[in-house]
């Protein structure tokens, strides 16, 4: 079943190239290489996988390795382009696993007060900006603005716990909104999460604001690799393609009962601490406002700083590691919509 009006559907009847940069792509077409791009004094070489269907229907972008210590999206974004047949293909797919150095640019280009920059909050980058704006400004530009529907694949790091989950932004266009919904409801998770706005840098909110029809996929915790979770990763996109009329396919109907939640809180590490995080929840207890999510101590168990609950809800992901760094999420936190 397709979606009504769905984004692409007027695409000429006539299937174009397919190019990324020196890629490109015929109509019947997959190929895959590297894009050189210069960022400010570096230079950054983008894998990019391409399928160019011989129908017209929608253009796809797809991106894992925007935390390169999220393994599974990366595996999983792997397995679905080795098996796209392009002559089965209804649009074309554009896909990008990121530089796993990116993050570290800043660091490289002698200005190391930068520290290692979480990428998910600086989209869609900026050309002239510092070297790891200036790539994501590059990939913007070149995989997701030209795109109709994109999915951005991560997942829980190392010491990230999860309830696996698809999110996506409102965007204040009820028809955008509405289809973003129901791909998101298409993928196969059970836990959906709305945005109350398409403001800030994660990738998928800066995506909505073009107008785009955009997913966060966020499957499996703790740096997994596992080859279920994997598998259910890819059928989630090919569902999301069949959904947008792109694949017909024989993937058995879902049998799930969805949740929706709306963000209501994060509460992320502002500093780096001299010390160690000491959570007192576990990812998916429900807490309330004011509860004490945990404390930061020094090595000698000094109390440095005790850690609040900033809403009531339910903890869907948080950090669960002994140190932590500037950026991580300590806890998120949802509110259950139905």
């Amino acid at each position: 079943m397709t979606i009504p009006d769905s984004p692409g559907s007027d695409r000429d009847i006539q299937m174009s190239i397919l190019e990324i940069g020196s890629i490109q792509a015929s109509p019947g077409q997959k190929i895959s290489g590297y894009c050189s791009v210069r960022a400010g004094a570096a230079e950054v070489r983008f894998p990019i996988l391409l399928a160019n269907g011989r129908q017209p229907g929608c253009r796809l972008a797809l991106t894992a390795g925007v935390h390169p210590r999220e393994f599974l999206g990366i595996e999983a974004l792997r397995s679905l382009m080795k098996g796209i047949d392009p002559e089965k293909l209804k649009g074309q797919v554009a896909a990008c696993i990121l530089p796993s150095n990116l993050p570290m640019l800043n660091c490289q280009a002698g200005a190391p007060q930068a520290g290692e920059i979480n990428l998910n909050r600086i989209f869609p980058g900026d050309p002239t900006g510092n070297p790891a704006e200036r790539g994501i400004a590059w990939l913007f530009d070149h995989i997701i603005r030209p795109s109709d529907i994109y999915l951005d694949l991560h997942s829980g790091g190392v010491s990230e716990g999860l309830i696996s989950i698809v999110a996506y932004r409102t965007s204040g266009n009820a028809d955008l909104d509405r289809r973003a919904r129901e791909l998101a409801d298409a993928f196969g998770v059970t836990d959906v999460v709305r945005g109350k706005s398409p403001d800030g840098g994660n990738s998928h909110a800066a995506a909505t604001r073009e107008n785009i029809v955009s997913l966060l996929v966020d499957v499996g915790e703790y740096g997994t690799r596992s080859p279920i979770l994997i598998n259910q990763v890819r059928e989630g996109v090919i569902r999301v393609m069949e959904k947008s009329g792109m694949l017909q396919t024989s993937l058995p109907p879902l049998d799930l009962t969805h949740r929706h939640w709306t963000w209501a809180a994060g509460y992320e590490a502002e500093a780096l601490f001299d010390g160690l995080w000491l959570p007192q929840f576990e990812v998916g207890d429900e807490v309330k406002q004011g509860d004490i999510l945990g404390s930061i101590v020094d090595p000698l168990d000094t109390l440095l700083e005790t850690i609040i609950a900033p809403a009531s809800g339910r903890v869907l992901y948080g950090e669960r590691g002994l140190v932590v760094r500037r950026g991580d999420i300590l806890a998120a936190i949802a509110e259950r919509e139905d």
